[in-house]
């Protein structure tokens, strides 16, 4: 048994449980007991931990033989996009084409109360989006409440002629733009989607949320993430908007979660806000650090996205020599070293073999200038060029796998080949690898079913460890979170099958612990996931 640590009266005790500590060390235990500020003191047997329960007058919860696990680190969601899709956001789902379009959004707005968040825009989720999209869908029925959808993963956008003109285009003469598609009719006039950069004047035009209306957003994005037992994890796109909320959530004591803010470098078009100059936030994020926000983070978008739609991921030629032409950040390795010299970690999105490349040259260039510097990731991982994977543990780079909804559909759909995810080899390489969920627009998040199939290649065990302890330390919590051992936070949960054996999919969290309080319990849940808005699979990437 663990050596103890401050054990009173006031401390609970957990008995009879069937729990998986993710401690190598000593990887089974049957109870625990959590100290008043939500710490394990003990870590041992039922009869160990009913000894000092009994010595020190504590209350004992039964655990009735349930597996209990540390809470799952989710390496990659976007809070308020999220937390939007699930209250106010207008859903078309993923069956939506050009007869039903119109009727989808205004029975959607209808059906979640559409607040005034957004003025008197209708702002909303389009799954992957619509073939053939044009405005004239929504302009009959819409023809002067600006409409904007989000599709292809926040990489495209669909709008009607009025919110195009209001965030300022020439809807008959709009000019083209670097590293953006504007989707024109056949007389040069826009049909309303916008790609990639293409978009950053129509999402800087939105209005933003009152900060009273973000909070509730993500408080509600956070139960969202209790029922899928996620206690800790990484926003991919953090914004001033963001930081704020967050940071009045934290004074409120509200705040039920563990935040690793990425602060995104310049890209207006997944923010919508124009930092002058770009990185102005990042660098005032240390005054946005609480005990559950950690700002010491940043995200730089490589190259675009693998969707069939867009291909605006850099690929490689018969030499391996990536496609300039995809790459949004040319100067990466100026940027990478200044944020690199303030000890801040970095987060890549690298969708094509191209960006993942020519991030990993920027980062072997950085440690051969600064060896001892902090653990950066390449976002995605999606595909990876055969001679790059062993670089990950050569660099000290984290891996992050996502979206993890895409993991096991590879032979179902076109869109999902491109997704080639190589955990054996990530694996075989002693790399550092996380998992993130890639959660947007309200989509259902269980991480557990779509690590299935994963954890029948590289083993259950490590899938566990990639999930929890993996996902702390590469936030650099792994002393402190991650696992189940005395000392380190008490953020756990209980699943209805132990995981050990497998049946990832099929697996239920019944509750959920965040710093020794029960914040999720399947039992009293109003909400299923088939109540979610009907969107199988959407990601922001």
């Amino acid at each position: 048994m663990s050596t103890e640590i401050c054990i009173d009266g006031d401390c609970v005790a957990y008995t009879n449980g069937h729990v998986y500590t993710v401690n190598k060390t000593h990887p089974w235990a049957e109870g625990f007991i959590v100290t008043p500020d939500g710490r394990f003191a003990a870590v041992g047997s039922t009869a160990e931990i009913l000894a000092k329960a009994r010595q020190g007058s504590m209350a004992v919860y039964d655990l009735q033989g349930q597996f209990i696990m540390p809470g799952i680190h989710d390496a990659h969601v976007h809070t308020i996009i999220s937390g939007s899709g699930l209250t106010n956001w207008v859903q078309t789902g993923l069956d939506v084409n050009k007869e039903n379009i119109a009727h989808r959004v205004h029975q959607s707005a209808c059906a979640c109360a559409y607040s005034h968040a957004y003025e008197d825009w209708l702002v909303g989720g389009a799954g992957f989006g619509f073939v053939d999209y044009d405005r004239s869908y929504l302009d009959e029925h819409y023809p002067e409440t600006p409409v904007l959808l989000y599709g292809g993963g926040c990489h495209s956008w669909y709008a009607n002629t009025a919110a195009l003109r209001r965030a300022g285009y020439d809807v008959d003469n709009e000019l083209d733009v670097p590293h953006g598609e504007i989707v024109r009719r056949p007389d040069g006039s826009l049909t309303g989607e916008l790609r990639d950069h293409a978009g950053c004047r129509m999402i800087s035009a939105v209005p933003r949320p009152p900060i009273a209306h973000i909070k509730q957003v993500i408080k509600r994005a956070i139960v969202e993430m209790h029922r899928a037992g996620v206690t800790s994890c990484q926003d991919a796109s953090a914004t001033k908007l963001l930081l704020t909320a967050l940071d009045e959530l934290e004074k409120d004591g509200d705040l039920k979660m563990q935040f690793a803010t990425h602060i995104l470098y310049k890209n207006e078009w997944l923010t919508g806000e124009v930092m002058s100059p770009p990185d102005k936030l990042i660098l005032d994020a240390e005054k946005y650090s609480t005990r559950h926000v950690q700002t010491g983070f940043v995200k730089f978008m490589m190259d675009g996205a693998c969707v069939p739609d867009l291909m605006s991921h850099s690929q490689v030629d018969s030499h391996d020599k990536p496609d300039m032409s995809k790459i949004l950040l040319p100067n990466l390795n100026e940027l990478i070293d200044r944020f690199d010299a303030k000890g801040m970690t970095c987060k890549i999105h690298c969708m094509g073999y191209g960006g993942s490349n020519l991030a990993l040259d920027v980062l072997e260039e950085l440690r051969r200038k600064r060896p001892n510097g902090p653990r950066h990731e390449i976002a995605h991982c999606t595909q990876i060029l055969n001679k790059d994977f062993p670089r990950f543990r050569k660099l000290n780079v984290t891996a992050e796998m996502s979206p993890a909804g895409s993991f096991d559909k590879r032979s179902q759909d076109e869109y999902f080949d491109m997704f080639r995810f190589d955990f054996p080899r990530m694996v075989e390489e002693e790399n550092h690898i996380t998992i993130g969920s890639d959660w947007a627009h309200g989509a259902p998040l269980p991480l557990l079913p779509h690590v299935g199939k994963i954890a029948q290649t590289i083993g259950a065990e490590k899938t566990l460890e990639i999930i929890t302890l993996a996902g702390v330390t590469a936030v650099g919590r792994g002393t402190e979170a991650g696992s189940i051992e005395v000392g380190k936070i008490a953020s756990f949960i209980s699943v209805d099958r132990d995981l050990t054996e497998g049946d990832f999919a099929n697996a239920k969290v019944l509750k959920t612990w965040f710093e020794g309080e029960l914040v999720y319990d399947a039992s009293s849940d109003s909400i299923s996931w088939s109540n979610s808005p009907a969107l199988d699979l959407v990601v922001a990437l």
